[in-house]
């Protein structure tokens, strides 16, 4: 991996940043809190934005930050609108004439580099939130390594979320070793870390509150969650309750299987919270089962406010969950072994409390905001050195 150039600078650039959708999610909230860190230094920058939005993130955008919505860039495939979407994308980097041009997520990833094929005097940076060949079928994995692959020769920096992130776009033929860097997640670490500090002690005889900090959508899979529960509720009943918070498109669904299921006394369906710390304080065990992501910041967030964590393994959790010694790692599909790491630290207060220390105990200060940002103007300033 190339070496960050480390300098002080006061040169200030044109930088637009292009999301598929912008919403509450991780990769949202990081492309947020960067768009507005550079406009704070004093650079010029851009947001360019797809057809699905949140008010909520939308009122959290700097001043500064100049808004462009694209509404033909969506996240299914659709070839017409998708091609409508590049010429907007195009046409809107011609206006802007950034020196850096920054994308995030799959398809904005996609149409955003080839737009920038051809225009002079642009440094192309991809953030790597999620890679889309993973967990999904033989069929799909064979489409989006190809189409990564095609962008890759475009694309002069890969900043990816976490090592597991990066080794795994290596693995699938994506860039070169020199191009590809890490830069944790920026959050506000230390609201977390007093929030867990801040929270209520329970009694023994309190019920073990279980948290899901999810978007409702078919990869962070609640719905087969809920079924487990279903087939597995007797297990549970009485001891523990399950609170699924987030927000999306299939939160009524699961809403209407807890009503269906008889799993009202389980599972409370709620939605968004604008403040996850809380939420995260409230909870005993902390659990995410999502199909394809990349480091997700609700892991860092649970471990920050101190909870043990039973997840379904992705790359680069790891880094966060110690197996044994501050939750559970689970293989993918597997909510049996999920719904037995729950149990056991259900059944067991102890193990509940060591687990917990040992979140408490992980530095994570890597995933401060502003530690964020700096290393990516670090990257920014070596890839606009490296000629081309």
């Amino acid at each position: 991996m190339t070496p960050v150039v480390r300098v002080a600078t006061d040169r200030k650039y044109r930088i637009v940043h292009i999301i598929t959708r912008f919403i509450t999610g991780g990769a949202d909230e990081n492309t947020l809190l960067s768009a507005n860190w550079f406009a704070e230094q004093g650079h010029e920058v851009t947001l360019i934005y797809g057809d699905q939005t949140d008010q909520m993130i939308l009122n959290k955008i700097h001043p500064a930050v100049m808004q462009r919505q694209v509404m033909s860039l969506c996240r299914p495939v659709r070839p017409h609108k998708d091609l409508q979407a590049f010429v907007e994308i195009r046409r809107l980097l011609r206006e802007i004439k950034p020196e850096i041009v920054h994308t995030h997520t799959s398809k904005a990833g996609f149409i955003g580099r080839l737009a920038c094929l051809g225009l002079p005097h642009i440094v192309v940076v991809h953030g790597i939130h999620i890679l889309p060949f993973i967990n999904v079928s033989t069929a799909e994995k064979i489409v989006y390594t190809i189409m990564e692959r095609l962008v890759a020769p475009i694309t002069d920096a890969f900043v990816s979320v976490s090592l597991g992130m990066r080794d795994a776009a290596q693995m699938g033929g994506i860039g070169r070793p020199e191009n590809h860097y890490i830069v944790a997640s920026g959050m506000n670490i230390e609201h977390f870390k007093k929030a867990g500090l801040e929270a209520r002690i329970k009694s023994e005889n309190d019920p073990v509150e279980v948290l899901l900090l999810a978007a409702y959508e078919p990869r962070k899979q609640q719905l087969k969650l809920l079924q487990h529960l279903a087939q597995n509720s007797e297990r549970f009943k009485g001891h523990v309750h399950f609170t699924f918070a987030g927000h999306g498109y299939l939160m009524a669904d699961c809403a209407a299987y807890v009503r269906e299921s008889g799993l009202s006394d389980l599972v409370t369906i709620s939605g968004f919270t604008s403040d996850p710390a809380t939420a995260i304080a409230a909870a005993d065990i902390c659990i995410y089962c999502s199909t394809n992501e990349g480091l997700p910041r609700a892991i860092v967030q649970y471990a920050a406010c101190g909870k043990p964590i039973v997840a379904l393994d992705l790359p680069g959790l790891d880094i966060i969950i110690k197996q044994n010694i501050n939750g559970f790692l689970c293989q993918q599909n597997d909510f049996s072994a999920l719904s037995e790491g729950i149990l056991k630290l259900t059944n067991d207060r102890d193990l509940r409390q060591s687990f917990a220390m040992a979140s408490t105990a992980l530095d994570l200060s890597a995933w401060s905001v502003d530690g964020m940002c700096r290393e990516l103007n670090d990257i920014y300033e070596t890839v606009l050195n490296i000629p081309k």
